[in-house]
């Protein structure tokens, strides 16, 4: 629990310092325009965390999360014209899922099981003059959930790491449907290094989160 905590403490800490450096908190409080936009996406999990796992049965599993539905909601508010700042928070149903690696010579099924994942980042974004695109570089953080990651599910003494830090990179555009109604569109890339299962070896990773939402405008004009 200590460990998870440090590591949501890091994130959070990290996207507040990278936010203050580019901006006065009095230069933010003139220019900040709060919006909030709830969002529906889709979580894709591009590579395993495990590869060529055997567990004693003489057969190599590759080992991932599941591409999942997600929902989230994110905050933003501007410092200056083209620099802003945002703060994410999704959830999704993802679980653990094996199948069979190329270099096994044993024919048998993979497994799935169901589990659940929340995402919180920090972003700063940056905004091209004239344009409806934006930038998005910031800390991610990750923890995993659910009967996937319950070790009461598995055996005496199973334990794994829940939770990740890494990098988000990003980009998104704003599409106006009528004059006062909008869609955002995001595509995101959480980058991190990950070894849930405690083998040892840890893995690169590529979670994308493809997000479309309905921005709101918290401020009277």
């Amino acid at each position: 629990m200590s460990r998870t905590r440090s590591k949501f403490g890091y994130a959070l800490a990290a996207g507040v310092l990278a936010s203050a450096a580019l901006g006065s908190p009095s230069s933010a409080l003139a220019q900040a325009r709060p919006q909030i936009t709830p969002y529906f996406a889709s979580f894709y999990a591009i590579s395993p965390y495990v590869k060529d796992l055997d567990e004693g049965s003489g057969t190599l599993f590759n080992e991932k999360e599941t591409n999942a539905p997600a929902i989230g909601v994110r905050v933003s508010f501007g410092i200056t014209r083209a620099i802003g700042i945002e703060g994410s928070i999704a959830y999704a149903n993802a679980g653990r899922q094996a199948s069979i690696s190329h270099d096994s010579s044993t024919v048998q099924a993979g497994f799935f099981i169901k589990g659940n994942l929340l995402m919180a980042s920090g972003r700063l974004t940056f905004h091209p003059r004239r344009s409806n695109f934006r930038g998005i570089v910031g800390v991610g953080y990750e923890k995993r959930g659910g009967a996937a990651w319950d070790t009461k599910n598995f055996t005496a003494g199973t334990k794994f790491d829940k939770s990740d830090i890494g990098g988000i990179l990003g980009f998104g555009v704003k599409a106006s449907v009528t004059p006062k109604f909008a869609l955002d569109l995001d595509i995101e890339a959480f980058l991190h290094s990950s070894d849930p299962l405690l083998t040892g070896k840890s893995q690169f990773q590529q979670d994308i989160l493809v997000a479309i939402g309905v921005p709101i405008s918290l401020s009277g004009h």
